[in-house]
């Protein structure tokens, strides 16, 4: 290290020897805290228990599972229900089922809170009744 002549060494010499002094042990627990962390606690997530598929249930047992307990006859949650529409022939109905289209691709129902299939199973509903009533509305047009 090289000193002025009276033998002190220069301000910029004494800044740099102690940043390196005072930031290799800084250095090395941030090292060590990348190593013994997981991507999951990095990025502030939980890990999530899997979503058991559903996929298998018909489109009408997957409506009754998880739309009709808020969207009977009884209840009209949103002024909506669901128990009587066909879900076989969804043309007849394209107004309220291209409403459940748009909510179901977006991701809002069923909502936060509730009971919920994997997204798998949602999608498929979902391109169900699309599909039946684009094919409706093909053959009509």
């Amino acid at each position: 290290m090289k000193t002025r002549a009276s033998g002190t060494p220069t301000s910029r010499q004494l800044f740099l020897s102690r940043a390196f002094v005072f930031s290799w042990p800084g250095l090395v627990l941030l090292m060590a805290g990348f190593v013994f962390t997981s991507p999951g606690s990095i990025s502030g997530q939980q890990e999530q228990p899997p979503v058991a598929p559903v996929s298998d249930l018909s489109p009408r047992a997957v409506l009754n599972q998880y739309c009709v307990t808020c969207h009977s006859d009884a209840a009209k949650t949103g002024g909506l229900t669901l128990a009587r529409l066909d879900l076989d022939h969804p043309a007849a109905d394209a107004e309220i089922w291209e409403k459940v289209i748009k909510k179901l691709r977006a991701g809002l129902m069923p909502p936060t809170g509730a009971r919920r299939p994997d997204r798998a199973t949602l999608e498929g509903l979902r391109r169900t009744i699309e599909t039946s009533i684009d094919r409706t509305a093909s053959s009509n047009g």
